[in-house]
């Protein structure tokens, strides 16, 4: 039996397939034999799957039987994965948050247990003389929170659409694989940061249907 995308057909409109190598096997009678079929598709976005065709010269090898198969549903595919990346850009501080603010503030911005070192001027001495607890002021407040934003538009202008689609899928990728929270802009559309295979799936699924020149693609 051999099995193979069928050449020559237009899908959708679409351009005829490129002829593939046939993929052959042997499979008993009744059974069943798992095959893969390597398929490049021709661009990124949601596509639909090629029309196979299915052949066999069992039992003797003189007549050849054959059929054409159209697997349902749809393959999502990404843009091309930029290699080498350059490296993650930095995370800009969060909207709402600001630098950290130095120590020497008032006495109602909190407590902490005394920490060998503190000045004497941050110890509550009239707390202590009434529990006998020794506790500093603490007048730092948090630093900035910061949040590594994926952005289309502030990427280098020399870069077209599919260069940029494919620098965000490299980014998207690396920072799923180190665990950092990353929001993702392209154009309009604004995810925000957050961690997970179903945030990277938005995320990407975001690059693979955007608008403009198609590429070819290898990732499905």
């Amino acid at each position: 039996m051999a099995l193979a995308p069928t050449p020559g057909v237009k899908q959708r409109g679409k351009p005829a397939l490129t002829p593939h190598p046939w993929l052959y096997t042997d499979c008993a009678r009744g059974g069943d034999t798992p095959l893969t079929l390597s398929w490049t598709p021709a661009q990124r976005g949601l596509l639909s799957w090629p029309l196979l065709t299915v052949e066999s010269n069992y039992p003797l090898g003189v007549w050849t039987a054959w059929s054409r198969w159209k697997p349902q549903g749809d393959l999502l595919v990404l843009p091309v994965v930029e290699q080498p990346a350059p490296p993650l850009p930095p995370a800009r501080p969060a909207p709402g948050s600001g630098p950290a603010l130095a120590r020497g503030g008032s006495e109602t911005e909190g407590v902490r247990p005394y920490r060998s070192g503190d000045s004497s001027r941050h110890v509550l001495w009239k707390k202590f003389a009434h529990s006998d607890e020794l506790v500093s002021r603490d007048t730092a407040q948090p630093q900035a929170l910061a949040e590594l934003w994926l952005d289309f538009s502030a990427l280098p202008a020399s870069l077209d659409t599919e260069a940029r689609l494919s620098r965000l899928c490299a980014w998207i990728m690396a920072a799923d694989h180190a665990g950092l929270p990353y929001g993702l802009k392209v154009g309009t559309q604004s995810v925000a940061p957050a961690t997970g295979a179903a945030h990277r799936m938005h995320c990407l699924r975001l690059l693979a249907l955007h608008p403009g020149p198609l590429r070819a693609s290898g990732r499905s």
